[in-house]
């Protein structure tokens, strides 16, 4: 069954019908980095992707009420760590307010590109800011891609409200 805009009310799915649908389609998992002042910051993010390879270009979509958000705009510049399959609880934790003070502990990271960049991930994007664009409830940051390092591992993915690996 489709939900379908109402064309004599205007009205369409909402917020968590789409939610719902989406949960049917798998998406990477990474984590989005940068510094407010010295400190590192990040948040979990799914809606990350390749925008363009003249000139190359990425996204990451971020909550408007994002600290992380507020951070890339403050210092013009972000990192996506893409996570593999044994980073879940990367994931968890950089998706769980309650844990702020306490993921950066024990992690084994570097400064890269102006951002912090987890050494166990297996991709690594370092980012000036190019653009923020109006999204909803999100802003998207669109940035110029600096630097660049992939291996092959297991990826991580978002599917049916849950993490897995791919493989």
């Amino acid at each position: 069954m489709s939900n379908r805009p109402d064309e004599a009310t205007g009205t369409g799915p909402t917020g968590e019908e789409l939610r719902k649908a989406l949960a049917t389609f798998p998406t990477g998992i990474a984590v989005v980095t940068t510094f407010l002042g010295a400190e590192p910051i990040g948040a979990t993010a799914n809606a990350v992707t390749g925008l363009s390879l003249d000139p190359p270009l990425i996204l990451a979509c971020l909550d408007r009420r994002s600290r992380t958000l507020n951070a890339i705009e403050a210092s013009g510049r972000f990192g996506v760590n893409g996570l593999a399959a044994e980073h879940e609880s990367l994931a968890r934790s950089f998706s769980d307010p309650e844990s702020r003070e306490t993921r950066w502990k024990g992690l084994d990271w570097e400064e890269s590109h102006g951002s912090p960049r987890l050494k166990q991930v297996p991709l690594w994007v370092g980012c000036s800011l190019h653009d923020l664009v109006e999204g909803g409830d999100h802003l998207i940051a669109i940035g110029a891609v600096e630097e660049i390092e992939g291996r092959d591992a297991d990826p991580l993915i978002y599917h049916g409200g849950d993490y897995h690996g791919l493989r």
